[in-house]
């Protein structure tokens, strides 16, 4: 059976919502590469509670789930956030690649998955 997420490949992890724990963060980064999977953290710029400003959050966001070179996206968490950037997502633009991620990032799975793209794994 192949796994949804390959390992090997490189693979996007971007915090689209809420910042995250820096050492938890780490400590998971280093579990999945325990694992094979080549993650590779796209960069935050904290605002207050969020790893950005809607933004930057956007931009990273699109960056993760378009650019040729990542076989999957790994969302760091979920929350809030983003709700704020759904109206703004190229949509029809997004190559079929899969997405993991957890919580709040449901309301991003749904318009995934009704288009068809993904495919959308909910988990940690």
């Amino acid at each position: 059976m192949t796994p949804l997420l390959p390992t090997g490949e490189p693979i996007a992890v971007v915090a689209p919502s809420g910042i995250c724990n820096e050492e938890r963060f780490q400590q998971g980064m280093g579990i999945a590469r325990h694992h094979g999977f080549d993650v590779r953290a796209l960069p935050v710029k904290p605002w207050r509670y969020m790893a950005g400003d809607d933004e930057w959050r956007l931009h990273k966001l699109i960056e993760a789930l378009t650019a040729p070179n990542w076989a999957g996206v790994w969302i760091a968490r979920g929350g809030y956030g983003i709700t704020r950037l759904l109206a703004k997502i190229p949509w029809e633009e997004l190559p079929q690649r899969p997405i993991i991620g957890f919580s709040d990032l449901t309301a991003l799975f749904g318009p995934l998955h009704h288009r068809k793209k993904g495919p959308v794994i909910h988990g940690p």
